[in-house]
């Protein structure tokens, strides 16, 4: 008696159609040999599973996929019955990034995690030549302007000093110019896509010089990329007594920011402890503490200059931390939702 071979078992994770060297096209062209299903347009979310009718009235013997819009992320079969095929997409998935944060011994100070604002303590219209930032320090930051009053005509502010690169570059007496347009309204961002290292000189190239806030930057944004804030924590101990003590979340991006007269612009918050405690905000030596926020969704478009920055604004000079951080659950934007089509036989 002969043996009639058997079906191979396919994997559990579909082959993707991407790949013009895939296995996939040898699998299609066996499709007319197959008893099988073509099911078309399936919408898989991210981090969810789908429930497929195929219509075979049997167990399926195997499955594959083509991908319509390249965000087939991760699809794998969870079940298969006579009536349907589970498919999840593990796409998408939340990653925590903790950013540790400590205190000085200065009243007063906003300590930084994640990024920083390095704010100058007044405001500037720069036709003076000024510079920022101390000599041989190692910023790796933006520089930024808030401005104070609307242009009357096209304002260029020109930067001058080392520049940096993520890909590893160093510039020596480098220029990079921020154009500001004319009409450009009050409370106005804008930064350099450079970044900077030791001091700044700041000149007006042309226009009508308007004050400034001023200042370097650097924020969280996932290499670059886009994302969402999905939850965040922050716990620390306490090395001292501060009954005023603020925990804030900035999001950066070039809307929301205020000038402020003779001191340093105002970023636009995101998340505040004492928004949410109000009463209850100190820190005691020796006692732990706690801030939490769930089902949170805020797109951070960090491929388009946005990310987070951290910060604990203290209220006594006696170093109130012992220890401090903060815990972002964050997911990417993007690519994650898939759109198939799946042959089952």
């Amino acid at each position: 008696m002969r043996r009639r071979a058997k079906p191979k078992q396919p994997d559990r994770v579909a082959e993707s159609q991407t790949d013009d060297s895939s296995s996939l096209e040898r699998q299609l062209r066996q499709i007319p040999f197959l008893d099988g299903r073509w099911i078309q347009d399936v919408d898989i979310v991210a981090q969810s599973t789908k429930v497929i009718h195929h219509g075979l009235k049997r167990q399926p013997r195997g499955w594959f996929l083509t991908d319509n819009d390249s965000n087939d992320g991760r699809i794998s079969r969870d079940a298969w019955t006579d009536k349907t095929i589970t498919l999840r997409n593990g796409a998408g998935g939340i990653s925590d990034k903790t950013f540790p944060i400590g205190s000085v011994s200065t009243n007063g100070n906003e300590n930084w995690a994640g990024g920083f604002y390095h704010h100058a303590t007044s405001d500037n219209d720069f036709s003076g030549g000024p510079s920022f930032g101390t000599a041989n320090v190692a910023y790796g930051a933006h520089f930024f302007v808030v401005l104070g009053a609307a242009t009357v005509d096209e304002l260029t502010l020109r930067c001058t000093g080392t520049s940096v690169t993520s890909a590893g570059g160093r510039t020596a007496s480098d220029t990079e110019d921020i154009v500001i347009p004319s009409g450009t309204a009050a409370d106005a961002y804008f930064e350099t896509p450079k970044k900077w290292v030791g001091t700044v000189v700041i000149t007006v190239v042309s226009g009508t010089a308007k004050t400034c806030n001023y200042g370097l930057n650097k924020y969280f944004d996932w290499g670059n990329t886009a994302f969402y804030l999905k939850n965040l924590e922050c716990v620390v101990e306490g090395n001292a007594n501060d009954t005023s003590a603020q925990f804030t979340v900035y999001h950066h991006k070039a809307t929301g920011w205020t000038f402020n007269v003779g001191a340093a612009a105002s970023p636009p918050i995101l998340y505040d402890q004492n928004s949410h405690y109000v009463t209850e905000v100190g820190i005691a030596k020796d006692q732990p503490g706690a801030w939490k926020r769930t089902a949170l969704n805020d797109l951070i478009d960090g491929s388009g200059s946005e990310g987070l920055v951290c910060s604990y604004t203290q209220g006594a000079a006696a170093k109130p931390l012992a220890y401090g951080y903060f815990i972002m659950g964050l997911a990417p934007d993007g690519g994650t939702d898939a759109n198939v089509d799946v042959w089952v036989f």
